[in-house]
């Protein structure tokens, strides 16, 4: 039995034998059908980036861009397309090159555009809701002897964590598979969890970053006066906050007493403050 196609497959059936292969019957003089012509290749064009980014199908993709060069296109449609053929190319290259497996000992971390499997154990790129990652350098700077984590936790709180115990145990690798980690994961997953994050603040649902609620109009800081209660809304355009030595501080220019600090490496999406910060207030 043949795999069902998908939303996208069959839009493309419907063009090209349809649209594409009636196009000569309609008898439209040159200018009409180049018209008409750049306007199915818009259509193919969205097609087929679709079907590469949704359904990680890049031969169809390509197919289905090689159905828009056989349209009577004019040239300038023409030289639109190679920008989009080229940039389909860049983006198939990159995603293939942050790809990566990895393995020490009886441990092995995969980690593609879906997800991540770690010793079988699969988290969907679509239920990750928290990252923290950290370096502890050896004594003296000693990289060799450097403590390397990359941290993960599902939506439903399954936590995960790369140390020194399984795939980045201390050695002159450790701080590169490190670097190739973070990489990966911030190309492929970082993106969609700023996005899941800011859109479940606006929903109004529970969004932490340490003890700290993110509101759709600021934050809500503890005041010590007050024994570490939460008194008051700091909005973002009265929200200061740096990332120095490890240590995220969030505080109010409007009321010192009011302020919030956490180490970066142990608060889950403290890494990524900033740019959730900016997506909430996007929106």
């Amino acid at each position: 039995m043949e795999p069902e196609l998908s939303d996208y497959e069959k839009d493309y059936k419907v063009i090209e034998e349809h649209i594409v292969a009636g196009l000569p019957k309609l008898g439209l003089g040159k200018t009409s059908s180049a018209v008409f012509a750049a306007r199915v290749a818009a259509m193919l064009k969205d097609i087929a980036f679709a079907i590469y980014r949704e359904n990680d199908n890049f031969a169809l993709a390509e197919l289905v861009l090689a159905t828009a060069f056989e349209l009577p296109c004019s040239e300038a449609t023409r030289v639109a397309l190679e920008k989009d053929r080229a940039q389909l190319q860049r983006e198939f290259e990159t995603r293939k090159e942050k790809e990566l497996r990895m393995q020490a000992g009886a441990n092995v971390l995969q980690i593609n555009r879906q997800g991540i499997d770690l010793d079988g154990q699969w988290t969907p790129a679509a239920d990750m809701a928290g990252l923290r990652h950290k370096v502890e350098p050896g004594p003296t700077g000693d990289l060799s002897a450097a403590i390397y984590v990359v941290a993960w936790r599902t939506a439903g709180g399954k936590e995960f964590e790369l140390n020194a115990n399984n795939l980045l145990a201390p050695s002159e690798r450790a701080g590169q598979d490190y670097a190739r980690i973070l990489d990966a994961f911030y190309y492929f997953f970082v993106p969609g969890l700023i996005e899941r994050l800011a859109a479940a603040v606006h929903r109004g649902e529970e969004v932490l970053i340490g003890e700290t609620p993110l509101k759709r109009k600021g934050m809500v800081l503890a005041s010590p006066a007050r024994f570490g209660a939460r008194d008051e809304l700091v909005p973002y355009t009265s929200l200061e906050f740096k990332i120095e030595e490890g240590q995220l501080s969030l505080s109010s220019r409007l009321n010192p007493w009011l302020s919030d600090s956490y180490v970066v490496a142990d608060t889950w999406n403290a890494v990524i403050f900033r740019q959730l910060i900016e997506a909430v207030q996007r929106e």
